[in-house]
């Protein structure tokens, strides 16, 4: 078991990018999608063949405050609530609400970003990606998802599934910052039910690709 954060040798940021550019597909699960983050790994994404994004949601909207000047508003804002306690046409309702929010602010957080060349580049790579479908994006709409998880899968089976489980949201602070704990994951078996996990949260998400599509535009 290799453990991963901000000072081990490789730190939690390179072991993650040398994953993904090893990688034929992504399956990512975090609390905040950052695009702080995203700018740190933009270019590990481009020859994914596919990635699934599936984000939490917050009970109210923060701010990171992250290194290299960068300010971003926290992409995920939502409400808790009781599914056994709240109508089933109300809970659908509150989650299409929280998603067409969870877009939104990925938007803010765009416009949050310094205007440099690389969150510009950040931002049009993540752009591109959803636009070719190569990028999906989901919301969990069943309270806090707190799991911060990276799956990485390959379609040759000459090189071994790979995911990082821990602590670290997909943010700057999460990757530099923060005290984290994270620890690689190689298992045949234990990579089975982590894809078993994220399918399951998968399914039961609401998609906003589309959405997140039409605020990049927009941004």
């Amino acid at each position: 078991m290799n453990i991963l954060h901000a000072h081990t040798q490789p730190d939690m940021l390179t072991r993650l990018r040398e994953m993904l550019r090893g990688a034929a597909r992504a399956d990512i699960a975090v609390g905040y999608f950052f695009m702080s983050g995203f700018a740190q790994a933009a270019d590990d994404f481009a020859h994914l063949r596919k990635t699934r994004v599936l984000v939490g949601q917050a009970d109210r909207p923060t701010l990171e405050a992250v290194a290299a000047g960068m300010r971003q508003a926290d992409p995920l804002r939502a409400r808790l609530r009781s599914d056994d306690l709240v109508p089933r046409s109300q809970r659908d309702a509150a989650a299409s609400d929280a998603a067409s929010d969870a877009a939104a602010d990925i938007s803010h957080g765009i416009a949050a970003l310094d205007q440099t060349k690389v969150s510009a580049d950040a931002v049009e790579r993540l752009r591109e990606l959803v636009a070719s479908g190569r990028l999906e994006m989901r919301s969990y709409p069943r309270g806090f998802m707190h799991a911060k998880a990276y799956l990485c899968w390959h379609d040759d089976h000459s090189e071994r599934d790979a995911a990082i489980v821990g602590s670290s949201n997909f943010t700057l602070a999460g990757f530099k910052v923060n005290t984290e704990l994270n620890v690689q994951v190689t298992g045949d078996a234990e990579m089975a039910e982590l894809k078993h996990w994220f399918d399951a949260l998968w399914e039961d998400s609401v998609d906003i690709t589309k959405q997140v599509e039409d605020e990049l535009n927009r941004s």
